[in-house]
């Protein structure tokens, strides 16, 4: 009797073994279909990260070549408003004849478009900082300074163009074609 009961024993004890290792491999299963879908979502998480990180890039370099070609006209044109004040200053003190009526008044205008130009050009440059940053910080004062830099921008060409239109008749007046 004691064997059979031994037995039974041993039996229950396999039987709950069984079943604690069958519960094992069921939760073992579902683990692993659980990393499984986990490991998914990470790579297409990764991939929409990815995706923005370009997207993100793409944008920073488009405002970088936006930024540097509007300096690059605006460095130009502080450039030539300088060469036209030392083509203006030269210009006075060539040949012993002083300037005198119109001549004098066409080479102070020219003179004053030019330094204005650079004047502008200057404020222009202290103006991208601050719509740089209102960019990043205040949209809403971004576009106020937008405006302002597109008025700024149109003050300068202004005043290079008849600053040399000026330096142009300048040149003809005193030649006395």
């Amino acid at each position: 009797m004691t064997d059979i009961l031994e037995r039974l024993k041993d039996a229950r004890n396999k039987s709950e073994l069984f079943q604690l290792k069958s519960e094992l491999l069921r939760k073992e299963s579902e683990l692993s279909k659980k990393e499984n879908e986990l490991d998914t979502r990470s790579l297409n998480l990764n991939e929409y990260e990815k995706n923005t990180a370009c997207d993100i890039e793409y944008h920073s370099q488009s405002y970088a070549a936006f930024f540097n070609t509007r300096m690059e006209k605006d460095k130009s044109i502080l450039t030539l408003s300088v060469v036209g004040i030392g083509y203006l200053a030269t210009f006075s003190t060539l040949g012993d004849e002083k300037l005198d009526g119109l001549e004098l008044i066409i080479f102070m205008l020219a003179s004053l478009l030019f330094i204005s130009s650079i004047i502008f050009v200057i404020q222009i440059f202290k103006l991208n900082g601050d719509y740089i940053r209102a960019i990043l910080v205040d949209g809403s004062k971004a576009s106020d300074l937008e405006t302002k830099l597109k008025n700024y921008d149109r003050c300068v060409l202004f005043c290079f163009i008849f600053g040399l239109i000026f330096t142009i008749v300048l040149g003809y007046v005193a030649s006395e074609i």
